[in-house]
């Protein structure tokens, strides 16, 4: 049984079990299961709580409640790897720009670093393209929260030429 019991403990103690390193896979276990219980049901209002933490971790920045460590961020960067596929299903879900905020940075800012690890890495390549073209596509939808500025310039961010370079130029790609 987890000690972390409600989105609302995770928000008064969740930063004590980032802080302690034998109960930091515990907390990371319980985001997961909580964005994936949201996902299934449909939901994406309330994930940008859990990933927020997780941007900064990932991001090595220190927050008032967090100082990401080498460990620290070791266990976000397998966090992302694991539930990339929640992550892709929050961006779909969300409703507005402020749901699809943290979703969708995630994916534009990380998955060309942390997803190399992945073995289906080029599919979820073209799905961040398809996000941030539907996000587009979708400006009056998705303008708030900087939604609409982020796509832009995710697509500039990842831009063929730098692709090829982060994947090593592989046999696979040509």
């Amino acid at each position: 049984m987890s000690l972390l019991q409600s989105p609302m403990d995770y928000g008064k103690r969740g930063h004590i079990f980032f802080k302690t390193p034998s109960l930091r896979k515990e907390v990371f276990q319980f985001i997961s299961e909580s964005l994936r219980e949201l996902s299934d049901k449909g939901i994406s209002r309330g994930a940008g709580t859990y990933l927020y933490s997780i941007i900064n971790i990932l991001k090595g920045k220190n927050t008032p409640l967090i100082r990401p460590d080498d460990q620290l961020k070791e266990l976000a960067q397998e966090f992302f790897r694991e539930n990339i596929d929640v992550i892709f299903r929050l961006v779909s879900l969300s409703r507005d720009g402020y749901e699809r905020m943290y979703p969708l940075y995630m994916i534009i800012e990380f998955l060309p670093v942390l997803g190399k690890g992945l073995k289906d890495i080029y599919e979820n390549m073209i799905k961040g393209f398809v996000v941030m073209i539907h996000t587009i596509y979708n400006a009056e939808t998705y303008k708030q929260g900087n939604c609409l500025e982020l796509a832009v310039k995710g697509l500039y961010q990842w831009d063929g030429e730098a692709l090829l370079n982060a994947f090593g130029k592989s046999e696979e790609i040509y």
